[in-house]
């Protein structure tokens, strides 16, 4: 399968970069572990402030008091900031990959984009769904997808031109 080069402005990908429509599309599933990443940590910052345990394993941690609660509440706080920017992110990433799934001709090669990529389903799930064998899918189904996808971005950047 052909890359794409990028010839305009997409978020995360920069001009001229050269990608796959599967890296592409994966950029949603990214963002998303990118936000639920940051709310881990947060919560982490979050027990460290009110003194929750941590697991240390057995190395030995030494602190101190200096300033400690303070600097505690800011890391929280800035965990804050960093969700709602992945979060603002995410939800441009998936809009726009949304849209481009959903402008492909054939409903079943926009369901199988859809359960892939934006719900994460597996292949076995996706198969149920469609009455197709998993592994059709898995070898013929999805590359059909994916070129008939890199087809309706290639003609949308190319009429933006």
């Amino acid at each position: 399968m052909r890359a794409v080069t990028w010839l305009g402005s997409v978020p995360n990908i920069r001009k001229g970069d050269t990608v796959t429509v599967e890296e592409w599309l994966q950029r949603v599933k990214k963002a998303d572990d990118r936000v639920e990443d940051l709310k881990f940590k947060r919560q982490r910052a979050l027990n460290l402030l009110c003194g929750g345990a941590i697991d240390t394993g057995n190395e030995r941690v030494q602190t101190s008091q200096t300033n400690a609660t303070e600097d505690k509440m800011i890391a929280y706080a800035d965990y804050a900031e960093l969700i709602n920017q992945a979060i603002d992110e995410y939800i441009d990433i998936r809009h726009e990959v949304e849209v481009a799934i959903n402008q492909v001709g054939c409903y079943e090669y926009r369901e199988l984009l859809r359960l892939r990529y934006l719900e994460y389903r597996t292949w076995e799930y996706i198969g149920r769904k469609l009455h197709i064998s998993p592994e059709l899918l898995r070898k013929h189904r999805k590359y059909q997808a994916l070129e008939a996808l890199k087809n309706n971005i290639l003609y949308k950047f190319q009429e933006n031109t």
